[in-house]
């Protein structure tokens, strides 16, 4: 169920080709997609070898640790706002009398533009390079932080969270797609090292601010955090194309050169082209439901885990009860990322059914964590979230690349942002504003939950059911023609 490959030129190197397999799946790409990115691979190929005359692959080590250290680092500083908004501000919110659904909107409008922005990280990308995008988002990030910290009012932690929030997306998905260059043998291992960011970020980070709260206040907490997010600047640094350290490679002051100077003359046409690329994606209903159903699933539990703390203190629970909640997160995503390579070897590595499987799980947890008031049962909903969370993040890229190939990693991240916009677009609001009208977290909760089912779970399990008839289909027929039938004898 692969698709024909094309090598893509993409920040001054060849990409490995798509893998190659069954085309005769009526969820692939039209045939006119199938010929525009079969015509770009000549241009490319030849554009390739004019600007560095060779082809590059995956060191498998090297450099590739020191951008493995990197993408941990970003996925845990990243997470001081995308799963920790509610430990951040709650208690502010709360004393301004903010309403739920207005914290929504600062929660989403951020994650909205970052979505919205996220499309268009492979032109940049594209233009630019891994190094220079990463360290201006990463410096915008850190600095709309630290700024949140002089907040005076909702409106105005509105205006800072949205620059902050703006950036998070964009920077998962540049170190997210730059890995499967510089590794293959070891690229699970390394997508864990990188996922592990999130998870130890989930363990130390609520605890983190509790204390900090405790001892600097509101403004100390958050200033101290922002300072700690510009860390991503150093690791933005590191991020060369995989040529750069590569042994095979020309002196690497000569194909700096070159790179440079293609890309001043042509980062539009390089931006313009990968757009209409990204575009076209869209005619492949296969790209739509692996993008769609990993846009909801993250948008619903980003606004799930920002939820908690809101959620346990109008039970009457404490924010340090909260912080052990979200802790519980923690662990389970951390101990699951450990867990999933051998579950991806007792599947025979693939990761699909596992990602269908912690669609599944997610609703279930978010469920009874929403009905049953008791601590314990809260705490263990929560474990079952971060497993959850843990296996389908740690799934995505291998489905992605398993299924489209390694140059359409960053094209299917693109288009999977452009979902999580309109997930958090709507789901934030809705869930918002079903908790106000209602006065209970619980039909909040609900709305998550059942559209994780609906948009993850099911369109997941539908093209699951096509494509195992598919392939059921095709044995019988290989059986047939071995027997000497004809096709129009298996069918009538």
């Amino acid at each position: 169920m692969k698709l024909e490959g094309v090598p893509v030129l993409c920040n001054g190197h060849i990409n490995p080709g798509l893998a190659t397999g069954d085309t005769d799946i009526s969820f692939d790409f039209s045939k006119k997609v199938i010929e525009d990115f079969q015509k770009d691979k000549a241009e490319n190929l030849v554009a390739a070898k004019q600007t560095v005359g060779v082809e590059y692959t995956a060191p498998d080590g090297g450099w590739g640790w020191v951008i493995a250290i990197a993408a941990f680092a970003t996925w845990f500083l990243v997470g001081l706002t995308a799963y920790n908004f509610g430990m951040l501000y709650s208690e502010f919110l709360l004393e301004m009398g903010t309403s739920t659904t207005f914290i929504s909107w600062i929660y989403c409008l951020g994650l909205v533009i970052s979505s919205i922005i996220s499309a268009f990280v492979d032109p940049l990308v594209v233009a630019f390079g891994w190094r220079k995008v990463a360290v201006v988002m990463g410096a915008i990030y850190s600095f709309a932080l630290i700024v949140s910290a002089f907040a005076t009012s909702s409106i105005f932690l509105l205006f800072s969270s949205l620059v902050a929030g703006s950036m998070v997306d964009t920077l998962y998905n540049i170190v997210s797609s730059i890995i499967p260059h510089y590794f293959i043998r070891w690229r699970d291992l390394v997508n864990t090292i990188m996922v592990l960011g999130t998870s130890v970020n989930l363990l130390v980070v609520p605890y983190l601010l509790v204390y900090l709260h405790a001892e600097y206040g509101f403004r100390g907490a958050i200033f101290i955090i922002g300072g700690l997010s510009l860390n991503m600047v150093p690791a933005g640094m590191v991020l060369y194309p995989v040529e750069w350290p590569s042994k095979n490679t020309i002196p690497v002051t000569t194909t700096r050169e070159s790179l440079d100077t293609a890309s001043m003359n042509n980062s539009i046409k390089a931006m313009l082209k990968s757009m209409e690329n990204i575009i076209l994606l869209f005619k492949s209903v296969k790209v739509i439901i692996i993008a769609l159903s990993y846009g909801i699933f993250f948008s619903a539990t980003a606004f799930t885990s920002s939820y908690v703390p809101f959620v346990m203190q109008a039970t009457g629970y404490t924010l340090n009860e909260s912080a052990h909640c979200l802790t519980m997160v923690g662990v389970f995503h951390l101990v699951t990322r450990f867990i999933h390579p051998f579950i991806s070897v007792i599947c025979h590595g693939d990761n699909f059914h596992v990602l269908t499987a912690s669609y599944a799980a997610i609703p279930i947890s978010i469920v009874v964590f929403s009905c049953v008031n008791i601590f314990h049962v809260k705490a263990a909903a929560m474990a079952v979230l971060g497993s959850g969370m843990s296996f389908a993040s740690a799934a995505f890229i291998p489905v992605i690349v398993d299924i489209f190939g390694l140059p359409l990693v960053l094209p299917v991240l693109c288009v999977t942002g452009i979902f999580e916009a309109i997930g958090f677009l709507t789901i934030g609001p809705i869930t918002g504003a079903v908790r106000d009208l209602s006065g209970s977290y619980t039909f909040s909760l609900y709305v998550s939950s059942a559209c994780i089912f609906s948009f993850s779970f099911l369109p997941c399990m539908c093209l699951w059911a096509v494509n195992a008839y598919n392939q059921r289909q095709q044995h019988k027929l290989l059986q047939e023609k071995a027997s000497g039938k004809s096709k129009e004898e298996i069918y009538h």
